[in-house]
Formats: C-alpha cells, structure tokens, sequence
C-alpha cells in the first residue's frame, strides 16, 4: 500500500517556505461571486470596506437592450459573499442618470453615503460626454439632495472627459481628479450638497493643459494629508503610438503646485499601455509622500507595471530600474491597479490570459520570488474569462480580488488555509465523527439536535445519519452532507466460530471459520460493500488488496445475525 503519511511529511518544509494562496471554498461558489448586475456586462474596478466588515465594490455596465451604460454597485458579506439583502435590489443596484453613466471610482462618507464619480452624458456620442460625480443613500437608493439630482455633471475646461478619482474633504466637500479629452489635466471641487465650490481653482475647477490629447477615462489621483490632489492620466507622448503617464498637482485651494514638475505637471517618460481598464491605474501615496502608480505595460506580450515618483513629480531611480518595475508572463498578461502594503510592499492585480492574477512586489520594486509561484498567484477557478482590475487584504490576511468575469461582475477569494476555510464535511477519524472549517458548529442525529456538541469534533453515542452545520456569520450558515454511521455499538466476535488471524491486515484477510458455512461482506464505515462471499468451514483468504488503506467491518451471518468485526487495513 501507499505510504501517504511519509508523502505529506517530506512536502510540509516546501509549504511552509512558499505563500501558496488557493481558492477559499467559503467564498460564494468555489471561491467567487459573479453577478449579473443588469442585463449586459458589468465590471467591478473599486471598493470600499465598510465599518460594519461588508464591502462593496462598484464598477459599471452596458444594457445591449437599451443601448445604455449603467453604474453597477454590490455589497456582500466578506466571509461567505452572501449579498446584502438590505442594499438596493437583493445586494445590488444598476443605475443610469443619463444614457451613459459610467463608475470610474467610489468613496464611502462618513454617514455612509456612497460617492461616485466617472463619466454622465445623455448619448452614448457627441461633445457632452462630460465628468460626472454622483451620491446614493447608505442602502442604495439615489440622494436626492445631492445636486438636487443625485448627480452633476459639467464639461471639463469646456470639453468632453472622466473623473477617475474622488475624495472626501475633511469638511465634507468632495474633490474629484480627472481629465479632458483635449483640455488638460486637473480637479474639481463639489459643496457637500453636490454644488460647485467656487473657492477651489476658477469657479471650482482646477486644469493644467497637456502637450497632447490624453486617455481621459484611464487615470486615477491620491490626495495628500494637506488636501492637496494629485492628477494622475495616460496621456500620448506625441511620437508614434508611445503614451506616457502624466501628472499634476494642486495644492488644498486649486492652485498649481510650482514645486512639483514645471509649473504643476510633470510628464514622465514612462510607457504604459492603452489597453489599461477604466479603473486599472492604480495610486498610492507612501509616507514620506512619494507615488506608486501602477498599470498595464506595453511589453509585446503586455504585462505588471509599476512605476514610483518623488514628491516633486520626478522619477524615484531607486525603485526597481530606473524608478520602474516591468513584469512580463509567456502567456498574455495585463497589470491593472494595486494594494500598497503597511511594510511598503505591493500587490497588483491583473490577468493572464483569461485568469484572475496578482503579482507581490518588495518595497524596493523587486518580486517576491515566495509569494505564489516566483511571484505570482493566479486564481484558478475553472470558469474562465476572469480578471482583477483591483484588490485587497483583508485584516486574516486573506486576498480579495476582483473586477469581470465575462459579462459578470466578479469577486475572488483567496486564502493560504484552505482547511480553516472549508466548508463542512463529516468523516471518521477512530471512534469520533469530525468536520473541517471554522466557526460554531452544531451536531445533529437523525434531524435532532445534540445538546453542547459545537466542536469540530463528535464522540457519537449510536449509530445513524448524522448533519452538522458550521457558522460564521449570520449570513454565512454551512451545513454538510449527510453522514451514515454503522459502526457504534459492535458486536466482536469469539473465536469459538470466525476468527481474524491478521488483523491489520496487507492485501490479503485471514479468517478461520470452526462452524458451518457462513455468508459474509466487508464493508466501509458508510456502509458501502466493499467485497461479499462464503466462509466455508477452516481457513479462508479474502482478498481485500483493492482496499484503501482504513479501517472496514467484517460482517458475518450465523444464526440468521450478522455479527461484526473490525479489521484494518494497511
């Protein structure tokens, strides 16, 4: 037989050295909740983590139906991915202000109000494809009061272009980054009530012009502790079909900030591609107030770009090469937005292929060689056609990434404990019925309750089906597949009519019969037969080298009852 024991103990050093993620089977279906927002496609491309634990992601979607795009919003618990049955419409909620309303990015207020920002126009073509910024109530509804709409939009320095960021102020006004197609670079400033603030830049809005034409609905902003912003788009470079990003900042009043680039904007000569996902430039700002801006690279084959700037806007030639880290794949793959870490480290969310990916850099830009395999962890689930366009940790140290899955909105769940994830599963372990998972369990016989049994394991009194259900959260409630317990309460047998002579035994059973004839069947624990026949009288060799090593019964008929005996097999 197989010594799977020694297999596991020659593995264990190779898994304590590697931070192998795998699928948390808690997690929705086989790890993920994919969700159909609206008729269409939906993607997720930012979240929030709200005080009570629940997330909520946003994104948004094309209805093919009604020609329209919508903003998508979900929120679900984090243990399981149950929805939040008390948000919008079963956990989710589509919207369309005007025919194209899109999400670029989303800010929680203090009061729980949902801040979103993105592109609002009435047609899905023309010059009024302008900025927008929107608010919903704290379980999803439209807010009324903000604008006197529940959105504003305006054209940015009087053409068409996407806010990519928002922020809450800390008097409750709300600032969004962004861009114009043609028109610059900037930030706008909104009241709480979702009216102009006019006391930010010129009439509330701040611009820095562009050399060139700029990818306005591929960019992202940080603001700083002094409510300062930052600008951050993918902008063309003026040669060839190179685009670079570029960057802008403003100080807490809308004013260009001459200390940073020249005269405000810095335009680096870092390459990035176009194909980067609305949402999937990511920002982060460091303590000692450097940037980490991550995308897609233009690599051939594409890849994980990330790239970090002094506080003056210049490149930082201390991370990775020259201030940038460029990782490639064989396969296909597409760097997106990122996680800064509280040790400096980083985790970019992406794809290969049609696989969800994330890529663990140091602080100093190079791959952390132990996380996943030479740095990356991909998220294999099965169904195909997935990517993250961002992520986080959660505070267990599980990874949550998210962003489409086809035409669904997608969210993963990643864990390096697939056994205290998993969902319940009753077996026999010697005497005692046991399950894996984590939570308060309770045991149940025949539909019954057992009192004080909350434990991942059971002594069982009798024999019969036994349930046990695992608990989490109140929307997180697991309950395994029946279990047939046969073997409590055996009757072993006297050598006066079968006797076992090997017991445990290797491939072959050796039984003496001092009676008459007698019928017999081997079975498993859950009361499957494993082999059956005729114990004539004297020595009888039963062939059980088919057998998985555990331990079975040996059943016999005299006297019209079966008597039973344990063997084990090895």
């Amino acid at each position: 037989m197989r010594n799977i024991y020694a297999l596991l103990i020659a593995l264990a050093p190779l898994a304590l050295q590697a931070q192998n993620y795998q699928l948390s089977p808690t997690f929705g279906t086989n790890g993920g909740v994919r969700v159909n927002v609206a008729p269409g496609g939906d993607v997720a491309n930012a979240h929030v983590v709200q005080p009570d634990g629940k997330l909520l992601v946003s994104g948004y979607g094309y209805d093919i139906g009604t020609n329209s795009f919508h903003v998508s919003l979900l929120r679900v618990d984090t243990v399981c991915g149950a929805p939040d049955l008390n948000f919008g419409n079963g956990g989710s909620i589509a919207h369309v202000h005007e025919q194209r309303t899109t999400c670029h990015n989303m800010v929680l207020q203090p009061d729980g109000r949902i801040v979103g920002c993105g592109m609002i126009a009435p047609s899905n073509a023309g010059s009024q494809q302008w900025p927008g910024v929107y608010r919903f109530l704290p379980d999803g509804p439209v807010d009324g009061t903000f604008n006197g709409t529940g959105y504003h939009r305006l054209s940015f320095n009087g053409g068409s272009g996407d806010f990519t960021a928002c922020f809450i102020n800390p008097d409750s006004s709300i600032t969004c980054t962004g861009a114009g197609f043609l028109t610059g670079i900037g930030a706008v400033r909104f009241n709480p009530d979702g009216t102009l603030d006019t006391g930010f830049g010129t009439g509330g809005t701040a611009v820095l012009p562009l050399p060139n034409f700029s990818n306005s609905s591929k960019g992202t902003g940080i603001m700083r502790p002094d409510s300062s912003v930052v600008s951050i788009v993918i902008t063309w470079s003026g040669v060839g079909n190179d685009y670079v990003l570029a960057l802008a900042q403003f100080n807490a009043f809308g004013a260009p900030d001459t200390s940073f680039g020249t005269g405000g904007l810095a335009i680096s000569p870092v390459l990035v591609n176009t194909a980067t996902t609305e949402g999937g430039v990511g920002a982060s700002l460091l303590p000692d107030g450097r940037i980490l801006v991550s995308c897609m690279a233009t690599d051939a084959t594409g890849g994980f770009l990330m790239a970090r700037f002094l506080t003056d806007g210049t490149m930082d030639s201390t991370y990775a090469t020259n201030g940038v880290s460029v990782v490639t794949r064989v396969a296909a793959s597409a760097g997106q937005a990122h996680e800064l870490l509280a040790d400096g480290s980083t985790l970019q969310f992406g794809s290969t292929g049609i696989i969800g990916t994330i890529l663990k850099r140091d602080a100093d830009g190079q791959v952390v060689t132990g996380f996943g395999t030479n740095g990356f962890v991909d998220a294999v689930t099965g169904a195909g056609n997935e990517h993250f366009i961002g992520g986080f940790t959660l505070p267990s140290g599980r990874i949550i990434g998210y962003g489409d899955a086809g035409e669904q909105l997608l969210a993963i769940r990643l864990t390096t404990d697939p056994v205290a994830d998993a969902l319940p599963a009753i077996s026999l372990n010697g005497t005692d019925l046991t399950t894996p998972g984590t939570g308060t369990f309770e045991w149940f016989l025949d539909g019954t309750l057992i009192g004080g049994a909350t434990g991942n394991t059971l002594a069982p009194l009798q024999n019969g089906v036994y349930t046990v259900t695992m608990t989490i959260s109140p929307d997180c409630i697991f309950t395994s597949a029946p279990f047939n317990l046969l073997s409590v309460g055996l009757i072993v047998l006297t050598p006066t009519a079968v006797q076992v002579l090997n017991n445990p035994a290797l491939g072959m059973l050796m039984v003496v019969n001092s009676g008459s004839p007698a019928r017999y069947e081997v079975v498993d624990l859950s009361g499957r037969r494993i082999t059956q026949g005729l114990l004539i009288n004297g020595r009888n060799d039963l062939d059980l080298g088919n057998a998985a090593g555990g331990v079975y019964l040996l059943r016999t008929a005299i006297a019209d009852a079966f008597n039973t005996q344990r063997i084990v097999v090895y």
